[in-house]
């Protein structure tokens, strides 16, 4: 059953662990769910086009991109290709010192992220033109929300939010450094527990939901 569950009632909650300004609240619950929201796919993907141009390896985002989940490159409206993601260190390891040198290609097979930009490992050899070839990203938006505003109704607890504001607010609420320090390796811990089950139910929820298909094998009466 989806349970609704607004940002003041997880402020609120938050607020029962570490005393903190309610003016700080909502600040430390937006920096919470940016955090979250890039580790667990919690709403729908929104799809960014990037448009290509030929010898072109690096392109600007778009603001509010918290997570690309997945890319794909599309030569046309009906044939694409799954594209691998990577990161700068790897690629010099898997294509040498002078990767931004390769020949570019008709089609580009590896994405990467850096300072704001998505780059394509080989760059394109080919320009956009109609909308096609291109590259779509698949990616969960930064926003922030306020205290009337909803959570997901697909997550199973607030308590990653909870345990990761405690955690953000610890450090400045006062008190001996070595208390301060054990509080937050307290929620740290506490949020990593409840961020494990959120994974599972979320990233699991396709295969609980999958129907099960069930064959009728006719049973043979032995003689």
């Amino acid at each position: 059953m989806a349970l609704t569950r607004t940002v003041k009632q997880v402020c609120d909650a938050a607020k029962a662990f570490e005393d903190t300004d309610a003016g700080i609240l909502l600040q430390l619950f937006n920096e919470a769910h940016l955090y979250i929201t890039t580790q667990c796919k919690l709403v729908p993907d929104t799809t960014y086009v990037v448009p290509l141009v030929a010898g072109q390896q690096e392109y600007t985002l778009p603001d509010g991109v918290a997570k690309i989940w997945d890319a794909s490159f599309f030569s046309n409206a009906n044939s694409h290709v799954p594209m691998k993601a990577t990161n700068v260190d790897s690629l010099f390891y898997d294509y040498g010192p002078n990767w931004q040198l390769l020949t570019p290609s008709s089609v580009v097979a590896v994405y990467y992220e850096r300072g704001g930009m998505i780059g394509f490992v080989p760059a394109p050899a080919v320009t956009t033109v109609a909308g096609f070839p291109n590259v779509t990203l698949y990616y969960s938006p930064a926003t922030n929300m306020g205290l009337d505003d909803v959570l997901p109704t697909n997550i199973p607890s607030i308590y990653p939010w909870v345990y990761r504001m405690a955690e953000l607010a610890a450090p400045g609420n006062g008190g001996e450094f070595q208390e301060r320090m054990q509080k937050v390796a307290f929620y740290n811990g506490q949020f990593e527990k409840h961020m494990k089950w959120l994974r599972e139910y979320v990233f699991g929820r396709v295969a609980r939901d999958k129907p099960r298909a069930s064959s009728q094998v006719p049973r043979i009466r032995r003689p």
